[in-house]
């Protein structure tokens, strides 16, 4: 019915039939991937929480994006971004977005997330949750390297309003960004 409604098609995340994402996070994109690998990453807490990645190119070049959805509790929160950034390091170096309700709304200082500042740079502050009056930045869009995402903005429609008690966010991402750090075979 999605990809219907939206052209919008299920990167699949779940090993269970008819399974739409893991953990509740789910990646969905507008075409056929010329490449996709997908890996799910368990993250420590109290709640079972996870992240899904994909390592991926629509036409312009590589790059891979990380689907997150960080616990409600500030010690699972620090734990949770550690982790992810443990990961992160560990992974080959590509383009990448780190996106989802990573359910802080802290500032800098006092914020479970300051550790990503570091690789991802400065966190964006843009309210989205609740959706009928946001005032909270739950929901996030990160990247690296920086300058990767050129524009960032809240969706905030009647529709959008009534699907979710989230905004979503948009961004729109800079491919030129990306072709410098794949080398000379592209």
């Amino acid at each position: 019915m999605i990809k219907n409604e939206t052209g919008l098609r299920l990167l699949v995340q779940s090993d269970i039939v008819d399974g739409h994402g893991w953990h509740g996070n789910a990646l969905l994109v507008r075409g056929e991937p010329l490449h996709y690998h997908r890996s799910r990453l368990h993250l420590p807490g109290i709640e079972p929480r996870g992240a899904v990645f994909a390592e991926l190119d629509l036409g312009e070049g590589k790059f891979r994006i990380i689907a997150v959805h960080l616990g409600l509790l500030r010690r699972s929160r620090m734990s949770q971004a550690k982790a992810l950034l443990e990961i992160f390091q560990g992974l080959t170096p590509m383009p990448t977005i780190l996106l989802g309700d990573l359910n802080e709304w802290r500032r800098v200082r006092r914020s479970a997330l300051a550790v990503l500042e570091p690789v991802f740079g400065s966190l964006p502050v843009i309210p989205s949750f609740p959706s009928r009056h946001p005032i909270f930045p739950l929901d996030r869009i990160l990247d690296w390297p920086p300058g990767l995402i050129t524009h960032l903005a809240v969706h905030n429609t009647p529709l959008a309003r009534e699907a979710s008690d989230h905004l979503p966010l948009v961004a729109e991402v800079n491919f030129n960004c990306i072709l410098p750090l794949l080398g000379p075979a592209v």
